[in-house]
């Protein structure tokens, strides 16, 4: 399991839309804490960024799988 590619030229305000195509729950938790989504297998979750800069993130429930979302201000 692995989360796609984050879009590019987020900024602070813009709507992120979180896809779990898998039949098993994730999350996109922040490791700084700005965000934590949980995402129900085959489900949309949408998600405002509200914080500037490069936030690692990481799924609580399948830790290997990771990323970095990046906001401009």
């Amino acid at each position: 399991m692995k989360f796609d590619s984050v879009p590019a030229n987020l900024k602070v305000g813009d709507t992120i839309r979180w896809v779990n195509r898998d039949a098993v729950p994730h999350t996109a938790t922040a490791r700084d804490r700005s965000f934590d989504i949980t995402i129900p297998g085959n489900s949309i979750r949408e998600m405002k960024i509200l914080k500037k800069g490069q936030h690692e993130f990481f799924c609580r429930f399948h830790p290997a799988m990771k990323g970095v979302l990046s906001a401009a201000p």
